[in-house]
């Protein structure tokens, strides 16, 4: 429950900030429509933000956690079973 817990707290860490970047205006009189606040530099910075925040560092994590489990697939042995010559 705890580790589900840190997930929910990061994502929204990592998405609070969407709630500053864009603005309520009319849009023809008849509705309303999100702009951006800030310049086009500003939204680029966010995307590559939420880049590394939300698909990076979670490979990372993947990667590193999971190849010390042990439980990997081990490549070599099924090298050596396929070689030509190797009865």
């Amino acid at each position: 429950m705890l580790v589900i817990g840190f997930v929910w707290l990061i994502s929204i860490i990592a998405n609070i900030l969407m709630l500053f970047m864009y603005e309520l205006r009319t849009y023809n009189r008849n509705g309303l429509n999100c702009a951006p606040k800030h310049s086009p530099g500003v939204h680029f910075a966010y995307q590559i933000w939420m880049t590394i925040v939300l698909l990076v560092i979670p490979l990372i994590m993947m990667t590193l956690l999971y190849g010390r489990q042990g439980g990997g697939v081990n490549l070599l042995a099924y090298d050596n079973c396929f070689r030509v010559g190797n009865k």
